[in-house]
């Protein structure tokens, strides 16, 4: 089996943090199991996949695991290299999986539990995304009466020779603030 040259470089670079999306992760997890389900030996399963994918950081993580994995390290004694890209959960089901020799079975559970946690995140992002536009468009909103707006009925209010209510006082010298910004 050949051995992967692993770039310097890019392994300092992985070592600092690796940044691997979920998605990324959520595939690899699923093809490794697909290729140990077919009967490609892990050795050879992650060669293939480190040539595949386009991740960098995906890709020098495999190649360092695969070279750990050809010394005799388990799987899970390699990714517990990484915490920052497999929590604790991830490692102890791998542990289990090479226990028991079900480890298509246990990649085939992480990779179903990261795309829940994908899906999860997705309706946060849109349950946010609805109140941060209503802001955005409110302070806009704001910002234009301030700036174009109130200015001409200030002068309306000059006019008039009466003194001015404290907030509306308060809201001309605001907005005559703002002009200044502008």
């Amino acid at each position: 089996m050949r051995q992967l040259e692993i770039d310097p470089a890019e392994s300092a670079e992985v070592n600092k943090r690796p940044r691997i999306p979920l998605k990324d992760k959520r595939v690899f997890f699923s093809a490794l199991a697909r290729l140990l389900r077919g009967g490609v030996p892990l050795l050879r399963a992650l060669d293939v996949l480190a040539n595949e994918t386009r991740a960098r950081d995906l890709r020098v993580l495999m190649q360092k695991t695969s070279a750990l994995i050809g010394e005799g390290k388990s799987l899970s004694q390699c990714f517990s290299l990484f915490p920052s890209v497999f929590p604790p959960y991830q490692l102890s089901l791998l542990e289990a999986g090479e226990a028991s020799g079900r480890m298509e079975e246990v990649l085939e559970c992480i990779a179903r539990k990261i795309e829940r946690e994908e899906e999860t995140r997705g309706k946060v992002r849109e349950a946010v995304a609805y109140p941060a536009f209503i802001a955005l468009f409110g302070l806009v909103t704001v910002l234009i009466l301030l700036i174009w707006i109130v200015p001409r009925i200030a002068s309306v209010y000059d006019d008039f020779g009466e003194p001015l209510p404290g907030f509306t006082r308060w809201v001309i010298g605001l907005s005559r603030g703002m002009k200044f910004l502008v």
